[in-house]
């Protein structure tokens, strides 16, 4: 397996992407063809590494071993389907753990993992395409960008676009640190 990088694959082929974050472990595997992405597996294991980071700034050796665990569990899915490419993201709440190294050391020498960090500025981004991917018609998010760009106020994007005012807000920052970023 390798980790997926920028270079350009040919389609179709298999993916995966594995995403640690403070409150689970997710895993998907999918297809990519030219008509888009097509979900084959995907599994979620809820593991609360936040509440001992929030409290201790560790992740607890007990907890360290389930997520080995889990990750190993990952890893033979991906051997399973065969999946040639892949990529594994930590969320920042999970690397400003002080044990955070010793995590990754763990996970590459259980499961055989490689592991990729996010900068804050790369999560806000993946956070901004899964957004984007994800919603359906009814809460347009190329309504609030189009209302955005004519300069209206998050009051009146809310109430054309049927979306909560504090739901149009995290899509206006989210809009805004995109520019922020380009």
């Amino acid at each position: 397996m390798k980790v997926i990088g920028s270079k350009r694959l040919k389609m179709p082929f298999l993916s995966s992407i594995i995403n640690i974050s403070s409150r689970s472990l997710m895993l998907e595997i999918f297809q990519m063809t030219k008509e888009g992405k097509e979900v084959l597996e995907h599994l979620e294991q809820s593991i609360n590494l936040g509440a001992d980071i929030s409290k201790r700034g560790t992740i607890s050796l007990r907890k360290v071993s389930r997520l080995c665990d889990i990750m190993q569990e990952f890893a033979q899915r991906l051997r399973e389907y065969d999946v040639k490419y892949y990529r594994v993201i930590i969320d920042c709440a999970v690397w400003e753990a002080a044990n955070c190294d010793i995590l990754i050391n763990r996970i590459k020498t259980t499961a055989g993992i490689d592991i990729e960090l996010l900068s804050p500025a790369e999560e806000i981004r993946l956070l901004f395409l899964l957004i984007r991917e994800q919603l359906d018609e009814k809460y347009d998010f190329k309504r609030v960008h189009t209302c955005l760009k004519d300069g209206w106020a998050l009051e009146k994007i809310s109430y054309a676009t049927g979306l909560s005012k504090s739901l149009t807000k995290e899509y206006i920052n989210l809009i805004n640190n995109k520019r922020s970023e380009s």
